[in-house]
């Protein structure tokens, strides 16, 4: 890597991008997150941004700690013929209680055209409250070979990570990485095994 290129900016007040994602099937797009609940679609060809987002769930996203809100974008590796997509972000549940990180599925009837996915297709895959409001972790990915989604939940939080470091929840949903797979059918929520590997970080 010799040097970097800027390929467009997400423009508006309080945006802020904290990963981004290819799509499969569209190579000249690029999907970023912005941690207040919103995807946008960057061209790589123009370096424009669409002027509506993508997805849209900013008021099911809470954001009011900087390591919260909107953290992660999967594609399906399927998603060309399936059209779903999942997504990692924090909430807060009414009432009293811990926020919780919930990971969620879409999914847009044209994968390759569509410029908006379809709120009412939302369907809640897991969640796991959080002790913290820091180290919330936030990654998921598909394994390249396995059809299994990935979901980093963060160490734990607090100062220095005292969950996480001092104390190992080795079946707890925190300082992991969690299997979710999600080839029993559209209709049926993934089955959620045993953390793949700990961790003390987020």
């Amino acid at each position: 890597m010799t040097g970097t290129t800027l390929v467009g900016i997400v423009s508006g007040t309080g945006v802020e991008t904290v990963s981004a994602a290819y799509a499969p099937g569209s190579p000249d797009e690029l999907f970023v997150v912005d941690r207040r609940g919103n995807i946008w679609i960057l061209s790589l060809t123009t370096g424009n941004v669409a002027p509506s987002p993508f997805l849209g769930i900013q008021s099911q996203v809470d954001d009011s700690e900087g390591e919260q809100g909107l953290l992660g974008l999967a594609f399906d590796p399927d998603y060309e013929s399936n059209g779903y997509l999942y997504v990692n972000y924090t909430y807060d549940p009414s009432g009293p209680g811990l926020d919780r990180t919930r990971i969620d599925r879409f999914q847009v009837s044209n994968p390759l055209t569509d410029v908006s996915v379809n709120l009412g297709t939302q369907t809640i895959v897991l969640e796991f409250e959080q002790d913290f409001t820091n180290n919330n972790g936030g990654w998921i990915g598909f394994g390249p070979n396995d059809g299994v989604l990935y979901i980093a939940t963060g160490d734990g939080g607090a100062a220095a990570s005292c969950i996480g470091e001092k104390t190992p929840r080795w079946m707890d949903a925190t300082s992991s990485v969690i299997r979710s797979r999600l080839d029993s059918g559209p209709s049926t929520r993934p089955t959620r095994t045993a953390p793949w590997r700990t961790s003390t970080r987020s």
